[in-house]
């Protein structure tokens, strides 16, 4: 029995692995979704609005841990947001897991550091603690420009099986690209409408910071129509 766990931000990619995971799943399996709720300084609440759709649509259980008190560390730093994101791109290398400031950022604020490296470990002491073996990270060769991705996750499965737990972060969409991806996840049944890419909880996608740029991108190489404007339906 394979018992994993999907981390679920509410965005295109992770919304597409859950939909695609759970179609191919054994009846014996367990799947559960984790997502990270942030606090006001660093708030991601759009995202999360998402994954409670794509969970629910899924029928699958979806435990959400609330990691606002991680604004301790952060006190007199202008965080705007935690990031879950891929890798960096190529001319704008910055230490992994930091995007710094885009065009999204307001000004003087930037991202947390070693955010992403915090949620992994988080996400290993959960799945520990609950009997899961497996963590699925939704991400993809587009991420992966210079293999940072792939060498980061050998390392950090070797801390975790050196210090004796039997967990392994897995990545088994990192040979495709985000479109790709997308396009798998709608043919299971994703509506790409109920995902979130802004780095802002806005009522609609800027359309300019990375988040919004990518998950353009994406959308015109699978010519998907969206509305812009659209307000998330609440069904929660």
């Amino acid at each position: 029995m394979k018992k994993t766990i999907i981390l679920l931000s509410g965005g295109p990619d992770s919304s597409a692995a859950i939909f695609i995971l759970n179609m191919q799943k054994e009846t014996s399996d367990e799947i559960q979704c984790l997502s990270f709720l942030a606090s006001k300084m660093t708030d991601n609440s759009r995202e999360i609005d998402c994954a409670k759709i794509i969970a629910n649509q899924c029928n699958v259980q979806h435990k959400i841990i609330d990691v606002s008190q991680l604004d301790q560390l952060f006190s007199d730093i202008p965080l705007i947001t935690i990031g879950m994101g891929g890798g960096n791109k190529p001319g704008k290398r910055k230490p992994f897991g930091f995007l710094g400031k885009t065009s999204c950022t307001p000004d003087g604020k930037i991202e947390a550091p070693l955010s992403l490296q915090t949620m992994h470990l988080l996400s290993a002491v959960y799945a520990v603690s609950h009997g899961f073996n497996e963590i699925v990270w939704a991400v993809h060769k587009d991420d992966n420009w210079d293999n940072s991705i792939t060498d980061y996750i050998d390392t950090f499965n070797k801390m975790l099986h050196v210090s004796g737990y039997q967990v392994t972060i897995v990545i088994p969409f990192i040979g495709i690209s985000k479109s790709e991806l997308i396009k798998k996840g709608i043919e299971a049944g994703m509506n790409n409408e109920d995902t979130w890419s802004c780095l802002h909880s806005r009522e609609n996608h800027c359309g300019k910071c990375q988040g919004c740029i990518e998950r353009q991108s994406a959308i015109n190489a699978l010519n998907i129509k969206q509305n812009k404007k659209r307000v998330l339906q609440k069904s929660f």
